[in-house]
């Protein structure tokens, strides 16, 4: 008897966060009790993390999303519901809100396996037409990756809500072959109705041919008969043209209303491009740096200018690494300077380990808030805390050779938008190359 293939799940990052975030927003619209933050715990993630949309998920990870969410909502359909979810108005992300461009079921089904490639790295995705109005798609695993189940619902949930973005009707979804019923991959077909706007169209095209012909024919009719029923067939016509054109228009402003929120991947061009100005802008200032407080404030300033956050500051330890002093910062007032400057950070009272800037200089790892829930554990004196309240904001470690020297912290006095991992990423690349220039200069 042959012994059971233990299956082991790949810790290989296949999975873009998007579809997790669209689930997200369906289940802060539509189960608002549900505690998001519990289930991002959960899947060994971070809020930051998930709001990044260059950011990729472990199959497991993904597994332990859906398990959560399965647990505290009750629904066990619920995967199949945030795969419609994220293609109905609501739910549309970036991405989704190109497809809309495409303008028809049609050229998205066409388009879906390149669509796809950009979410999931874990699977082999086919797409084409068959008939008309008919779609084949094909999705096979890649080889060591074992998919759950609630992946071939979810895929379920976005191909037959492609038709309803258009108006038009899903006739038939059949999926005959499925992985998780045995076969090698997962088959789907599916057919729908046009819209009723282009079936307007076509009659319009239609009404208009035989309103010529009939013209042609009346001409013979002598003027008596031949100008009132080509009269009467002209403002029939023109009334019926009017109307196919409205239906059209209607549509076309429905889309255009979705599309209306679409982010310019110029956006994350320029902020890329921001990125690689604020290196250079601090290569160029470090050169003229020649003590600790020099240097710390010509890493700050580009970040002043460059990133979008509204105020910032770095502390550095002591030499016995006892506490952490502040040493230069961004966008504060004289006032609030001098308050921070007469103030410390405890690094060795238990009573402090859980506060922030604590945290992250011990544990040399950044933290980041994307909402303020304990102004407490920024600091233990109240006028310090008063200063550094923000609504949101990021802790770096400032590390070199292994060796924690401070944090950089930055903040978003009222938030403008997610902090992600792209920003972490960003800071931690300054940090190191702040540790390493202040190493030189102690």
């Amino acid at each position: 008897m042959k012994a059971k293939k233990e299956m082991i799940i790949t810790k290989e990052k296949l999975y873009n966060t998007g579809p997790i975030r669209s689930c997200i927003k369906m289940l802060n619209i539509r189960y608002p009790y549900v505690e998001i933050d519990q289930v991002i715990k959960h899947m060994e993630a971070e809020r930051h993390q998930i709001e990044d949309p260059n950011y990729w998920l472990t199959q497991d990870q993904i597994n332990r999303f859906y398990d959560k969410v399965v647990e505290l909502t009750g629904n066990p359909d619920i995967a199949r519901e945030a795969g419609k979810f994220a293609l109905e108005s609501e739910g549309l992300g970036p991405l989704n809100r190109y497809l809309i461009a495409l303008g028809t079921p049609k050229k998205v089904y066409e388009k879906s396996a390149d669509f796809s490639r950009h979410l999931d790295k874990s699977t082999d995705y086919e797409s084409k037409i068959i008939d008309k109005n008919t779609a084949e798609i094909i999705a096979t695993p890649k080889e060591n990756v074992h998919q759950a189940r609630f992946q071939c619902q979810n895929r379920l949930g976005n191909i037959e809500q492609v038709p309803i973005l258009f108006g038009c009707k899903l006739k038939k979804l059949d999926h005959d072959e499925c992985i998780f019923e045995g076969g090698n991959r997962c088959h789907y077909i599916v057919k729908w109705s046009e819209t009723t706007a282009f079936r307007f169209k076509q009659a319009r095209n239609i009404v208009l041919i035989q309103f010529i012909l009939a013209c042609i024919g009346l001409a013979f009719l002598g003027k008596t008969l031949a100008v009132p029923a080509i009269l009467s067939l002209l403002i029939a016509t023109l009334c019926f043209c009017w109307f196919a054109e409205n239906k059209e228009k209607n549509h076309f402003k429905n889309e255009l209303a979705q599309l209306s929120n679409i982010h310019s991947p110029y956006e994350l061009l320029t902020t890329s491009s921001d990125f690689a100005e604020m290196l250079k802008d601090i290569g160029e200032a470090i050169g003229y740096a020649d003590n600790v407080e020099n240097i710390v404030e010509a890493f700050l300033m580009p970040l002043k200018e460059r990133l979008d956050f509204d105020y910032g500051i770095v502390l550095l330890s002591d030499r016995d690494n006892t506490t952490l002093r502040y040493t230069k910062g961004f966008g504060l007032t004289k006032e609030s300077e001098n308050i921070l400057g007469n103030a410390s950070v405890l690094l060795n009272n238990p009573n402090t380990f859980n506060h922030y800037f604590v945290r992250s200089y011990r544990l040399k790892q950044p933290v980041v808030m994307n909402e303020l829930k304990d102004a407490a554990k920024i600091a233990e004196d109240q006028k310090v805390v008063d200063v550094l309240k923000a609504n949101a904001f990021i802790v770096c470690p400032i590390i070199h050779a292994d060796k924690a020297l401070g944090v950089l912290a930055v903040f978003q006095k009222e938030k403008k938008r997610a902090l992600i991992q792209r920003d972490v990423n960003v800071l931690m690349g300054v940090t190191s190359t702040i540790g390493a220039h202040i190493s030189k200069n102690k």
